[in-house]
């Protein structure tokens, strides 16, 4: 005789959440697997029942022995440009961020043991306004079953932070995650970009596709048209190139009042297309 569907209410999950149950206590309890307790999490954050933000605050979550890295990457920012990591102890030491939030941060290329304590330095400018930040780390967990040949991948809380460099984290973090959360499924980015006859004044791409492309930082007006340059050599091994584009909607962001201008590209040479599909192909996603 088949055994009867058990009804779990979202509502219990939810106060257990809050109350302070680790994730090993919420797969005993409900009798989840890892993978169900993920898709339960990632239903919670669609439906809007808890926010990305309250489920980072939960530190229980994260101090447990249970390989959390899917978990853990359901309330990241997953960057997609290499953003370089340094171990300020060792400066041989670097490595790419995966993913980060204000709580945590996934690395790859930096050898930890979990329980080890390291410094890191970000460096952001290069990614727009942002600047040089540190803070301290403590390793919570090793991804001992990447393929041979691969690079280590450890996941690190942060344990210490000044006021001033949690800001600049802030920073990196709004544009990432406004591009996560879009609905739009074009690449995103946070390249520089400037009109052809003012390159001291510069902006930032937050999304590009090949063809069109999203910019903060240059104003424009829906339909006037600019004559724009991506200086991707300063990130990629790809030269510079421009093209024309008219402006199709400016959007305000309401978190920070900072416009966002869509350009549809509308003449670029075939060598500059070359060179835009060849970044757009850079900075996808990964699978």
């Amino acid at each position: 005789m088949a055994q009867p569907k058990r009804t779990i209410k979202a509502g219990d999950i939810i106060r257990d959440i809050r109350s302070g149950n680790t994730v090993s206590q919420l797969l005993a309890k409900y009798g989840f697997s890892l993978k169900t307790l993920r898709i339960v999490f990632r239903k919670l954050l669609n439906a809007g029942a808890m926010t990305k933000e309250e489920l980072n605050s939960q530190k229980a979550l994260y101090s447990d022995a249970v390989d959390l890295k899917g978990v853990r990457k359901l309330v990241r920012t997953i960057t997609t440009l290499p953003l370089r990591i340094y171990d300020s102890g060792n400066p041989f030491a670097t490595g790419y961020v995966r993913d980060i939030s204000e709580k945590g941060v996934c690395i790859e290329g930096v050898e930890a043991a979990v329980g080890e304590v390291k410094n890191f330095i970000v460096r952001s400018g290069a990614f727009g306004a942002g600047h040089t930040f540190v803070f301290e780390g403590k390793c919570r967990w090793v991804n001992k079953e990447e393929p041979s040949g691969k690079r280590c991948v450890a996941g690190f809380e942060i344990t210490s932070i000044s006021s001033l460099d949690s800001a600049e984290l802030r920073k990196l973090i709004r544009p990432l995650d406004y591009m996560r959360n879009s609905t739009s499924q074009e690449s995103a980015c946070l390249l520089p970009i400037y009109e052809e006859s003012f390159e001291n004044i510069r902006g930032s791409v937050c999304e590009l596709t090949e063809r069109g492309v999203g910019v903060t930082g240059i104003e424009a007006a829906v339909g006037e048209i600019k004559k724009l340059v991506i200086p991707a050599d300063e990130l990629f091994n790809i030269s510079a190139f421009s093209f024309k584009a008219i402006c199709r909607w400016v959007e305000v962001r309401t978190e920070d009042a900072q416009a966002v201008t869509g350009f549809e590209i509308t003449d670029i040479s075939g060598e500059s297309y070359l060179r835009l599909k060849q970044l757009v192909q850079s900075i996808k996603l990964p699978e």
